[in-house]
């Protein structure tokens, strides 16, 4: 895990794959009628409003610039893995998919502590290069060039972890960040005014201690666990999606 999926995102704009915001829509607007049964359905769980979803092809992008202007290193070349539907309108056969760089932990000081602990498996750059390494018939040297590190590194990690590690970096480097472990987000705050999200509420784990966290420029959500939490998924997502039909 840890890739990202951004049409028109920098990496693409760098290397000449051609890709737009109306493209991309295009393609979400695909999917969504491929996998709702009608368009009443559609209407009721409002997942493809046209303000969100032009507020993620528009400021997604500049997220991902953003994020890379604060330090955080993704892999010089964009993914190859095609969109989840190659052949339906908007879609790009590859691009759209980003990899956090392969990062030293070691940097990170005591903020090591808040990283999973390390569990002896071995480091895989990109998510893609699984299907190398687990190739019976890929050759030595193409496991290598895969698998190759880079120098000077002494607790390398990637994909997931490196996502983690590097914006623990970004938060250690500012020197203004609380990191609070053992809550967990209870809901988003919305403003009466325009229903945009003005800050969380969070619960500490195992209590009913409930704390309201107000936030003046932005609220970034990187909790992950929808794909598993099934109820989400009925209340959120068409038909009767899966977690063994979709990530």
């Amino acid at each position: 895990g840890g890739c990202m999926w951004m049409p028109n995102n920098f990496l693409m704009q760098g290397t000449g794959i051609e890709d737009s915001k109306e493209q991309a829509a295009r393609y979400i607007n695909a999917v969504a009628k491929l996998t709702c049964s009608s368009l009443e359905e559609q209407a009721f769980h409002g997942r493809l409003r046209d303000e969100r979803l032009d507020a993620f092809l528009t400021q997604g992008p500049e997220m991902m610039k953003y994020f890379r202007d604060q330090g955080f290193r993704w892999m010089a070349k964009p993914s190859q893995f095609p969109d989840y539907h190659p052949h339906i309108e908007g879609a790009v056969h590859h691009g759209r998919t980003l990899d956090p760089a392969v990062f030293d932990a070691a940097s990170l000081g005591h903020y090591q502590k808040y990283l999973p602990k390390p569990d002896g498996a071995p480091v895989i750059p990109r998510f893609e290069d699984f299907r190398v390494l687990t190739r019976l018939r890929s050759s030595g040297q193409c496991r290598a060039e895969v698998s190759a590190l880079p120098k000077g590194v002494s607790r390398p990690v990637s994909m997931g972890r490196s996502l983690i590690a590097q914006l623990l970096k970004v938060c250690k480097e500012h020197d203004n960040v609380e990191i609070w472990t053992g809550w967990e987000l209870s809901e988003l705050l919305l403003s009466e005014r325009d229903g945009g999200v003005i800050g969380a509420r969070v619960q500490r784990r195992g209590s009913d201690e409930l704390i309201d966290i107000h936030a003046s420029l932005g609220v970034i959500l990187t909790t992950g666990g929808f794909s598993q939490n099934q109820e989400m998924r009925d209340a959120y997502l068409a038909g009767t999606a899966t977690s063994k039909a979709t990530s």
